[in-house]
């Protein structure tokens, strides 16, 4: 089950509707939004863009506002991954670069995303155009501040 700290039963403990011990799923990007499925680290047209992001189920609008900003200018997305492509990486884990304080540091997720209902549908941030970036990118924001 996934909570916070400051849930309280009854005030959006829920996820937006969605009963979390039963119907998540936590799958491998590599295992269901892959190549052969025609998913890319980049989406379709093989860049980060705006068009890539959609909020989930939870309130980090804030958060997608700002990787909306950073992903204007391109390439800037693509370089928080080392300009290394680490998609469907047999090892499954991605490295994302952020700057905390302008100190830069690099996080490693494993490739472990909550959907849920059919394994279609990710739980917090969506793939948008066949680009699984924004989830791991969120996944990796959310492990440097605790995790999810």
């Amino acid at each position: 089950m996934i909570q916070w700290p400051d849930m309280i039963a009854g005030q959006g403990g829920t996820l937006a509707g969605y009963a979390t011990s039963t119907s998540t799923n936590f799958i491998r990007i590599s295992k269901y939004f892959n190549k052969t499925y025609g998913y890319a680290m980049f989406g379709a047209d093989g860049a980060a863009t705006v068009d890539d992001i959609m909020q989930g189920s939870i309130g980090n609008c804030w958060f997608m506002a700002a990787c909306s900003a950073v992903a204007e200018t391109p390439g800037r997305i693509e370089k928080m991954f080392g300009g290394v492509d680490q998609f469907n990486n047999n090892a499954g884990f991605y490295d994302v670069k952020f700057y905390l304080l302008s100190v830069p540091i690099t996080i490693r997720i494993d490739d472990l995303i909550p959907t849920y209902g059919t394994y279609s549908q990710t739980l917090f941030a969506r793939i948008v155009n066949r680009g699984v970036w924004m989830p791991v990118v969120e996944k990796a924001f959310a492990k440097m501040y605790g995790n999810y």
